[in-house]
């Protein structure tokens, strides 16, 4: 995934003061994070946080006063909770589905239909006259 402070502001409508081209691999508390990652101020009590967090950048609710710190890029939105969570799902891993077919344990009555791509776990039991797409 190549995020950066630029694009991530692009995504949430945000207003980006800082350098544009950091690097973003990840998001975490203001408290606990670290080089490449994103954080959010969304209330004045992490403000004070911030020149001490090890965070890239941050999403900082408009109206909330955060001190600029040198090598670091601030994003201001209207909500910074909710544009954490727009962010959140850059960083989603992709979800594993289990794989097309048919357990051998499961029960399917013939006269049921599936489709193509279906998978019916373990211990299934497919009643009669069902379709399943």
């Amino acid at each position: 995934m190549n995020h950066t402070t630029g694009t991530i502001a692009q995504l949430v409508g945000g207003s980006l003061v800082g350098p544009g081209e950091l690097k973003i691999d990840g998001v975490e508390q203001i408290d606990a994070a670290s080089r490449g990652q994103l954080t959010f101020i969304g209330a004045r009590r992490y403000a004070e946080q911030w020149p001490h967090s090890g965070a890239s950048a941050a999403l900082v609710t408009r109206g909330i006063e955060v001190d600029p710190t040198d090598g670091k890029a601030m994003i201001f939105v209207d909500n910074a909770d909710l544009a954490m969570a727009q962010v959140l799902e850059l960083f989603a891993p992709t979800p594993v589905g289990p794989p097309p077919g048919v357990h051998g344990s499961s029960v399917i009555d013939p006269s049921a239909r599936i489709g193509q791509g279906v998978c019916i776990g373990p211990n299934c039991n497919v009643g009669p006259d069902v379709s399943i797409g």
